[in-house]
């Protein structure tokens, strides 16, 4: 959590004194995943052809998500840079795909 913290108040969130970062980041992390849960259903509603292919649409959406973070999101943020490894953004891809793309389309009825 300390690094998602970091995002927001950046190298600080790494020292050990700095306990606020973990209670910081777990609030962060929490409305991250509100943020894109809300845009979801909002597209799902708006975009009908959505509701056809569950899995297609998970998948592709939490590749969105995945994008959207580490292209957009992390860069502008405060997070420390790091080295991009193909193993690294396949993994990453792959959580979102099964904690936030799946899940939502198929919650969305």
């Amino acid at each position: 959590m300390r690094y998602v913290a970091s995002g927001l108040i950046g190298e600080k969130a790494f020292c050990s004194e700095f306990f606020l970062a973990i209670p910081i980041g777990i609030v962060i992390h929490y409305f991250i995943a509100l943020f894109w849960t809300v845009v979801f259903f909002w597209a799902y509603t708006k975009f009908k052809w959505l509701s056809k292919q569950k899995i297609v649409v998970g998948i592709m959406f939490g590749i969105f998500v995945w994008l959207v973070m580490n292209v957009v999101i992390l860069p502008l943020s405060l997070v420390p840079s790091f080295e991009y490894t193909w193993s690294g953004a396949i993994k990453g891809a792959v959580i979102l795909i099964i904690a936030i793309g799946l899940p939502l389309a198929y919650l969305k009825k």
